[in-house]
């Protein structure tokens, strides 16, 4: 039987030949996928290039803003201390006017009237008054009385003066603290928008190149599967060609014993008649004495 009319050799040939198509595709998908990765890299490559340089233009905006951020802190940490005081201010304020309320009603209208140069004006002539006339022991304790009560409306005025000039002092530094913040918002909104343009475009490239490892990723997981698939690939076929070697090696064998079999009916044949020779005492030739005597080894090789 000739290897074309075995079914099995056919078969096998049809697999092979599979297997092998298939194996040429797999390796084109790999050169493909290189040519891909390398595109890839270079697109890495030149991303992180531009990511460099956005880089080192946000870092100078961003140390800005936290810089604009920390002076607004400051200053509006200020501010609340400085409306804290005032609220202190306008509490004393309030707890003068309690006190004053305190004075008789007969000196009220009067003392709508007071103010420190006033009252101080008084006491300096009431203390004149006592050192240079004579008054009763009466009098000079009403004086004296009456000077307690001057000295401590002096101590209450001294300090409302006090209190109204540091609160004009805190409205002052409140209102230039409330345009610097005015100018520090200005700049800050000013930078903002320029910080988160360029950061959108940095957020952008960030993303492309993240999804291109990604890419990469994948491609090289491709590249691992279709190199298994290659491996696999190899060992059916080489599976395949020593089932189709054996097989021949089989049909080989089969045809060489057909071949040994239809000498030995020959080579039988030739040995009776080279002892039907032997017997009838004709002339035999060497190689028909060797059959007569059955040395026939040499005639199955």
């Amino acid at each position: 039987m000739e290897t074309k009319d075995n079914p099995n050799i056919t078969q096998i040939n049809t697999k092979i030949n599979e297997l092998l198509d298939s194996r040429d595709n797999m390796i084109l998908q790999l050169k493909s996928i290189h040519q891909k990765k390398i595109g890839i890299r270079a697109e890495i490559v030149n991303i992180t290039s531009k990511l460099a340089v956005d880089k080192a233009e946000l870092e100078p905006l961003y140390k800005q803003i936290n810089s604009l951020r920390s002076k607004r802190f400051t200053i509006i940490t200020n501010i609340r201390k400085i409306r804290t005081r005032i609220r202190s201010l306008n509490n004393a304020f309030q707890e003068f006017d309690r006190s004053s309320k305190q004075i008789r009603s007969s000196e009220r209208h009067f003392r709508l009237k007071e103010n420190y140069n006033v009252l101080s004006k008084k006491l300096t002539a009431i203390e004149w008054k006592l050192q240079t006339q004579r008054l009763t022991r009466e009098e000079e304790k009403q004086l004296i009385e009456y000077i307690k009560v001057l000295e401590i409306k002096l101590s209450h005025w001294k300090k409302v003066d006090s209190n109204k000039k540091e609160l004009h002092g805190l409205f002052t530094e409140i209102k230039q603290m409330s345009s610097k913040l005015d100018a520090l918002d200005s700049s800050h909104n000013s930078i903002k928008v320029s910080f988160a343009n360029k950061k959108e475009t940095f957020d952008e490239q960030l993303t492309t190149r993240e999804q291109l490892f990604l890419d990469l990723e994948n491609y090289s997981e491709t590249v691992l599967d279709l190199d298994k698939a290659l491996d696999k690939s190899d060992y059916e076929i080489n599976l395949l060609k020593n089932e189709r070697k054996r097989i021949l090696k089989s049909m080989k064998e089969f045809t060489k014993s057909g071949i040994i079999a239809k000498k030995k009916v020959t080579l039988e044949k030739e040995k009776i008649k080279a002892k039907k020779k032997l017997e009838l005492g004709e002339s035999l030739s060497f190689n028909e004495l060797k059959l007569a005597f059955d040395e026939d080894d040499d005639y199955l090789k």
